[in-house]
């Protein structure tokens, strides 16, 4: 993602996610097979995964852990998200490994902050792949988040989602739990084989 200005629209490349029951992807696409396309699941889950941000909850076992790594756009150090859902809500869980976490000076904290600018991870989706209109979630580890509602060359920054984020610091890394209403994005649990474009 590449924040505009005032003079320029922003810039953001949406890749897919296809939701499956099954934990098998299916036939995937030779376009979408290659970097820096990754193809993921997200599992149904029968019970809320998040807890205090570590991601220890059982059902997390049970999705699969997605590698954001590989490419070289600027990734310093690795990361994994992990994907569950349940009839009302998309669940992530993100893993950062960063040295020295807890003598990094923390972030922005609070709701509707740019938590984009500090050590974060990020979240664009497209729920059912208009290609046109997508939510964008940010998150730090000093619990600051940002969420927006973006398309037709509109960023909706004073639009909230509603959304739950829990995070949890380590000596070598940090981790944040995220849970996002299907209500707020319009739409609603999606079917087994859905395909979802995320980044």
């Amino acid at each position: 993602w590449i924040e505009g200005s005032e003079m320029e629209p922003s810039e953001t490349l949406l890749t897919d996610i296809r939701v499956t029951g099954l934990g098998t992807y299916g036939a995937i696409s030779s376009s979408l097979s290659r970097d820096p396309h990754f193809l993921g699941g997200a599992m149904r889950t029968a019970v809320s995964p998040i807890g205090d941000g570590r991601g220890l909850a059982e059902a997390w076992k049970r999705g699969t852990e997605i590698p954001l790594a590989g490419f070289d756009r600027g990734l310093k150090e690795t990361a994994t998200v992990t994907f569950l859902y349940d009839n009302d809500n998309l669940y992530c869980l993100f893993k950062a490994v960063a040295d020295g976490q807890k003598s990094r000076i923390p972030g922005f904290s609070g709701n509707d902050v740019p938590a984009y600018r500090d050590d974060s991870v990020e979240l664009f989706l497209d729920p059912g792949r208009s290609l046109q209109h997508y939510f964008h979630f940010a998150a730090n580890s000093g619990a600051g988040r940002y969420d927006a509602k973006c398309g037709d060359d509109i960023r909706n920054r004073s639009w909230n989602s509603n959304w739950v984020v829990k995070s949890a610091e380590s000596e070598n890394g940090w981790s944040v739990e995220i849970a996002i209403p299907f209500l707020s994005l319009s739409t609603q649990a999606p079917h087994a084989g859905e395909l979802w474009g995320a980044n």
